[in-house]
């Protein structure tokens, strides 16, 4: 039992950690297209 918990955790953490660094992804595309935008302005 004790086991199985830690593994149910281990995929928590991945699953959160993929989360985050598609939320990165994310906000480096807006950051992309924010920079071209300013760029198409300018």
């Amino acid at each position: 039992m004790g086991r199985r918990c830690i593994q149910h955790r281990r995929l928590y953490v991945i699953k959160s950690v993929r989360e985050m660094i598609s939320a990165r992804d994310i906000l480096g595309d807006l950051e992309i297209f924010l920079y071209k935008g300013i760029d198409f302005l300018l």
